[in-house]
């Protein structure tokens, strides 16, 4: 299997905290203040009522494929900024949406 450190344990934390608050802020803003998904192709997931699942099936993907690629290559540490970018971006909207709300 893979061997995790702190390091990529961190980022990938980071991630699916960022992932967790945008999807309950998401969640509440839709269902109890009226707001409105701009993201038409998150919108249409919805609808499905996939939303959720397809999100986290994306998540769980892009984990695996970083710790194969940064197991794989010595330089491949470097990638790990991006699910550290994505958790803090996620963090970010969530907090904005939060915001809406009051």
């Amino acid at each position: 299997m893979f061997k995790i450190n702190r390091v990529d344990s961190l980022t990938y934390l980071a991630l699916l905290i960022g992932l967790t608050i945008d999807h309950i802020t998401t969640y509440i803003g839709i269902n109890y203040f009226n707001l409105y998904e701009a993201n038409a192709i998150a919108r249409s997931l919805m609808n499905l009522g996939i939303w959720s699942y397809v999100d986290i099936i994306i998540c769980l993907i892009f984990i695996k494929s970083l710790q194969f690629i940064v197991s794989r290559y010595k330089e491949g540490k470097i990638l790990l900024i991006f699910p550290l970018l994505t958790g803090i971006l996620r963090i970010m909207v969530g907090i904005s949406n939060l915001l809406l709300f009051f």
